[in-house]
């Protein structure tokens, strides 16, 4: 009997020494949650107590912690790249604008000879049209961000909309003695897409090589098994970070000034995941020379 007491009293020993550890880990794994929300840390809190349900609850903080603070830094990097845009798209907006109302001044209060105010009309509208990019790139932008259009899906054949957006720019690639080559093996491709959306996206490839590289751009059409493979390859006239071209404000100082928000090529990955599709870009040497090349895969 006394036997049986003494191991009852030793078992109760244990278990409120336990119980008094545990409580003891809780107060002091809320005391480093509280200076880790105060760190902005996302340092792991490690286990001191042998137990596997305060063990399973610190691998649920530690994964939450990591998780908050990649999205506290991403919410930081997309800050600062919405700050560096406002600076310079106000920069952007601002240009044409005094530029346009300064020969306007000119024109009204001068007497200035037909030729002359032929040329001053024809800046005028050149900077009017750089503005016009720029306020239809931030309309195009909202109403992507917004998810503010309904998406009419049907059946295309998808070389006949890359022949009409490469015909649309041909008089603009032959004004710099430039070519856009299409080689495809297929006349027709039939894919289940947006016909808009799908032009906006080639649009868009199209304007940046004409915008940022010299030469001929290249694009070729695949069909392998089920999918739809779209390249797009250009020489690359000046440095870029490959992994950041599709970030929404991603540009540089040489982009805006041609007019460049740093927003076509993201609305184009915006636009292709809508559609299902899938988009990279890599930097690919050839005999000392760098391209770009944007590859685009549908699955049909």
């Amino acid at each position: 009997m006394i036997v049986v007491m003494i191991i009852s009293l030793l078992i109760n020993f244990i278990l409120i020494t336990y119980l008094f550890l545990i409580k003891k880990e809780e107060k002091r794994i809320t005391k480093e949650l509280k200076q880790r929300k105060l760190q902005e840390s996302n340092l792991s809190i490690h286990q001191e107590i042998p137990s596997h349900t305060i063990n399973q609850l610190l691998q649920e903080i530690n994964e939450l912690l990591k998780k908050v603070n990649h999205q506290r830094i991403e919410v930081e990097r997309q800050n600062k790249a919405l700050k560096k845009m406002v600076v310079n798209i106000s920069h952007d907006l601002r240009t044409p604008l005094t530029t346009s109302l300064g020969y306007l001044d000119i024109l009204t209060h001068n007497d200035i000879d037909e030729k002359t105010k032929n040329e001053y009309l024809k800046i005028i509208i050149d900077r009017l049209n750089k503005l016009n990019i720029l306020l239809n790139s931030f309309f195009e932008l909202a109403k992507v961000v917004t998810g503010d259009h309904q998406i009419n899906i049907e059946k295309i054949n998808i070389i006949g909309i890359l022949e009409n957006c490469i015909a649309t720019f041909y008089e603009d690639f032959h004004q710099e003695r430039r070519k856009i080559e299409l080689q495809t093996k297929e006349k027709i491709i039939y894919l289940e897409a947006n016909t808009i959306m799908l032009t906006r996206i080639f649009d868009n490839l199209i304007i940046n090589s004409l915008q940022h590289s010299d030469g001929t751009l290249k694009i070729e059409v695949k069909k392998e098994e089920e999918k739809i493979m779209i390249t797009f390859t250009n020489h690359l006239l000046h440095p870029i970070d490959i992994d950041s071209i599709f970030d929404e404000f991603y540009t540089s100082d040489i982009s805006r000034t041609k007019g460049n928000t740093g927003l076509g090529l993201h609305i184009v990955k915006e636009y292709i995941e809508q559609l299902k599709g899938t988009v990279n870009a890599q930097k690919v040497k050839k005999n000392n020379t760098y391209y770009l090349m944007i590859e685009i895969v549908f699955s049909i």
